[in-house]
């Protein structure tokens, strides 16, 4: 019972950090998960260390097993530490299906982030996007790699240069996209 109820208890906390988190920009979810996941980490891979410690010193089998079983369980709560982590951030996979969307609304949130977080430096940023440009993307999905992609450009580029984000298809509808 006891077990079951910490489970419960745990499952709302996560919850009410997740409805927390979707309340925050995405690079402020990005950083605050991060934190979380390294805070969150911290004495499970201790523990792992201990158990990896002991494991390498101790000959009994018996104890071997059961340390076997503890580092396998360190390991899973790692495993779900990262994937909450992740969640936090994008959202629950259930949430994150994709939807059609214009590549316009996933592009002018990502490139208002970049400039919020660059405004020490003086580079404009042009898109060049078909009026047509339809996606089938998880749009807070693919807002974060945009945001990557174009930050990378950015960040390589002299002051007063311009990055110009291109999309345009190919001969099988393919969508390419060109950041220069």
């Amino acid at each position: 019972l006891s077990v079951a109820l910490s489970m419960r208890i745990n499952e709302i906390k996560s919850r009410s950090i997740e409805n927390e988190f979707r309340n925050l920009r995405l690079a402020d979810r990005v950083e605050a998960a991060r934190w979380f996941a390294h805070e969150s980490r911290r004495p499970y891979q201790g523990i792992l260390l201990g158990i990896e410690n002991i494991l390498s010193k101790t000959t009994d089998s018996d104890a071997k097993l059961s340390l076997m079983t503890l580092r396998s369980q360190a390991r899973r709560a790692l495993a779900g530490i990262n994937t909450l982590a992740h969640n936090l951030v994008f959202g629950n996979a259930e949430m994150t299906r994709p939807r059609e969307v214009q590549a316009r609304d996933i592009i002018r949130p990502a490139i208002d982030e970049i400039l919020d977080s660059h405004r020490g430096k003086s580079v404009e940023i042009e898109t060049e996007i078909p009026e047509d440009c339809l996606l089938k993307v998880d749009p807070e999905q693919m807002i974060r790699v945009f945001v990557n992609l174009i930050s990378n450009a950015v960040e390589a580029s002299a002051e007063n240069e311009t990055v110009l984000v291109r999309f345009s298809k190919d001969q099988v509808s393919r969508l390419l996209v060109c950041v220069s």
